[in-house]
């Protein structure tokens, strides 16, 4: 069957007017996406980008400024929007997907130039002249331009100021509604956004100064980042457009309003002449000074708007959008696929109760260990690891090590699980895998104290330390089972069920350093090891070890795997037994393998072994 690529994205470019503004249109930042981090640097950057497109106006009328690819999600079912009220949602749902960062600081500085040309108008507002009817006029144009690109007007609302919803809204945290008792704008920029238009509609003349307290009436921290971007936009833009303007390199007015060129290429018509002559000719004006910064502004804001551009990439599905965003993504930090995974366990919850929740307490053990890891390659590359072996833990199914594909596993997975019950359960082993590897399989000292388990005694650490030293991470998928079990036993079942646990790191060792010493290489053993997870062993009728075997060729609803020391050890023996028939099959073998070559880790483990210094590798196995 062909494929119609444009029915997967579209691509356009747009300038930041266009994209904003777009009738009914809201941007949807999902729970997964990183709060705000832009900082001053970044804004200077911004205002350099739009100063230096200014100045190439002056010699070349169609010069712009880029700013990059938003990529986003069109939502036309409203499946992303968490809470969602669906009569009340905007009409055009654009999930950003990549670019929240730009979309959030061109909204902040629009709300920023519209309280500074409206502050700015009121002081020419009975100034006479009619390049001061000019610039009023264009002044209040501007104003309405700038006011639709981070307010959407419903036109009606209970209260009345409920009609106009935040352009940027962020999941969980934000809900569109035009009724007072549902409306909800807590997220940072939504919570800027609401408050500029309940400051602008209740028609306050005083400034606009934005600040969030907490319940102690101390600066709330959550939103302190935008707080504190937000007042340096509106001071930078204070200092670019008055009477320090030329120290920004801003382009002279007297050059520039008569320059029919430059006019046209930002209004699409050149100044009127009362205006051109004012600006040439009365700089001694008493009211010169604020109509060269309310001009500024608006300079500034034609240019701003309708020069910088944004590439807008349009996709209709998360998988489509995702993949889009790694394919152009060359400076920008991905998103883990446990990032993207988090919010469909807070909504499987509910938002409302969900600290109080199993789920919260098991993301927080996997954030313990995967926060440890502050680069991001190193985050993505910790996640992978912790998702490859839980993956063969849970269905026995080899995950790859893309990041799509391991999004996808983790929501498709997650999703068919029948019911809240086993989806804690799911996560609850993802953390306990996060646990082990955070206590015991990465740490590098010596006397591992593994959460809930304690110090393994010499024998076990013996060899847990030596499948470490190996990196022999195929086998987490098994020990996973065996500690998951472990963690959730109570009573009597515990002790048990620890020394199950350990008795499983020794079978394993074993298994794993016979196979190795004899072959030299891993000679199909990962395979083994899948099998045993996906399959079990049916000649012996021994169910898988995952947890919810995926098999095709099964009955739909076929029994669970089943966590069993006597039948993992079972398993191994068949495996090792019908490779060599007796002892002196695998001394004939190894014999002939020069093993140090390939693993110096599995020569010593099997000379020390040779020595007796722990019990024979062949009796752990027989136990």
């Amino acid at each position: 069957m062909s494929v119609q690529i444009d029915q997967i994205f579209t691509a356009a470019a747009q300038n930041i007017w266009q994209f904003l503004q777009t009738a009914g249109q809201g941007c949807y930042i999902p729970a997964y996406q990183r709060p705000y981090a832009w900082d001053y640097d970044n804004v200077d950057r911004l205002i350099e980008d739009a100063i230096n497109g200014l100045r190439h106006i002056e010699t070349r009328s169609n010069a712009i400024s880029f700013l990059g690819t938003i990529i986003a999600i069109h939502d036309i079912r409203n499946v992303t929007v968490k809470p969602v009220f669906q009569s009340e949602v905007a009409p055009r749902v654009m999930t950003l997907i990549d670019g929240q960062q730009r979309i959030s600081t061109a909204v902040m500085m629009n709300v920023a130039l519209h309280h500074q040309i409206a502050q700015q108008q009121r002081r020419i507002e009975n100034v006479k002249g009619e390049a001061f009817d000019w610039l009023r006029q264009q002044a209040r144009r501007a104003q309405v331009e700038l006011y639709n690109t981070f307010v959407i007007d419903q036109t009606t609302g209970t209260p009345e100021v409920y009609r106009y919803y935040p352009r940027v809204i962020r999941a969980f945290d934000d809900v569109w509604s035009t009724k007072g008792s549902q409306a909800e704008y807590r997220s940072p920029i939504a919570r800027l956004v609401w408050s500029y238009i309940n400051h602008f509609e209740a028609r306050k003349t005083e400034v606009f100064n934005y600040k969030v307290l907490d319940d102690d009436g101390n600066h709330d921290l959550q939103h302190d980042t935008i707080v504190d971007v937000f007042r340096y936009m509106r001071n930078k833009l204070n200092q670019l457009t008055g009477k320090n303007a030329a120290k920004f390199e801003f382009p002279d007015l007297q050059q520039i309003i008569p320059n029919d060129m430059f006019m046209s290429a930002l209004w699409a018509f050149p100044a009127p002449v009362s205006v051109k002559d004012y600006v040439t000719s009365h700089s001694d004006d008493k009211s010169y000074g604020i109509f060269s910064a309310l001009m500024r502004s608006m300079v500034f804001h034609r240019y701003f708007n309708m020069r910088m551009a944004l590439t807008i990439v349009t996709t209709r599905s998360e998988d489509d959008a995702f993949d889009m965003f790694e394919a152009l993504n060359t400076t920008g930090e991905p998103l883990t696929a446990f990032e993207t995974f988090k919010p469909k366990i807070i909504e499987a919850e509910g938002l409302a109760g969900y600290q109080e929740t199993p789920s919260f307490k098991s993301v927080s053990r996997i954030e313990a260990y995967l926060d440890h890891f502050k680069k991001a390659d190193d985050r993505q590359k910790a996640t992978s690891e912790l998702l490859i072996p839980y993956a063969l833990s849970e269905t026995g199914e080899r995950l790859q090590k893309d990041l799509g594909d391991q999004r996808r596993y983790l929501r498709d997975y997650f999703d068919n699980l029948p019911s809240l019950i086993d989806k804690r359960y799911a996560v609850e082993s993802l953390a306990n895998m996060a646990t082990l590897m955070r206590t015991a399989w990465t740490p590098q000292d010596a006397a591992t104290q593994l959460e809930g388990f304690g110090t393994f005694d010499d024998e076990t650490g013996f060899c847990f330390h030596a499948l470490r030293a190996l990196k022999h991470t195929i086998v987490l998928g098994a020990l996973t089972r065996f500690y998951d079990d472990f963690r959730r036993a109570e009573g009597e079942a515990r002790a048990s069920k620890k020394a199950d646990f350990a008795a499983a790191i020794r079978a394993i060792t074993a298994f794993s350093m016979l196979w190795r010493g004899a072959f030299g290489s891993t000679e199909n053993i990962d395979s083994i090891y899948r099998t045993i997870m996906r399959e079990g062993l049916a000649s012996e009728k021994i169910l898988p070890l995952a947890h919810r075997p995926k098999q095709t060729h099964r009955p739909k609803h076929h029994e669970l795997g089943a966590v069993s020391l006597h039948s993992l050890k079972r398993m191994l023996w068949w495996y090792l037994s019908h490779k060599f028939k007796d002892k002196d099959a695998w001394v004939k073998k190894a014999a002939r393998t020069p093993i140090y070559s390939h693993s110096a880790v599995v020569t010593k483990f099997l000379m020390i072994v040779a020595i007796e210094v722990v019990p024979s590798v062949r009796t752990v196995l027989r136990a």
